[in-house]
C-alpha cells in the first residue's frame, strides 16, 4: 500500500512518503544549510519540497527561490 505526504501545502496524493526523505528534510530544518549528495531518482526535489513547504508555512508571506541547472530540471520542480 502506497502512502502520501500529508502536508497542507503540498497536493494531496502526489508524492510517496518515503521514511528517508522525511528523516533527511527533518535534519535540513533542525540545523539548517545542508548539501545532500545522493543518485539520481532518490527524491532530492522531494526534499527540498518538504524543507520549502515547511518554511512557508511557518514563515507566513516568505518566498522559495530555486535554481537549477538545466531547462528538463526547471520544468520537473
Amino acid at each position: 500500500m502506497v502512502t502520501y505526504i500529508e502536508h497542507p501545502l503540498i497536493r494531496p496524493n502526489s508524492a510517496e512518503a518515503r521514511i528517508y526523505q522525511q528523516v533527511l528534510a527533518a535534519d535540513v530544518l533542525k540545523n539548517g544549510n545542508t548539501m545532500i549528495v545522493a543518485p539520481t531518482a532518490l527524491g532530492k526535489t522531494i526534499i527540498a519540497i518538504l524543507v520549502a513547504a515547511d518554511r512557508l508555512q511557518k514563515f507566513k508571506g516568505s518566498k522559495i527561490l530555486i535554481l537549477a541547472p538545466s531547462k528538463p530540471l526547471t520544468i520537473q520542480h
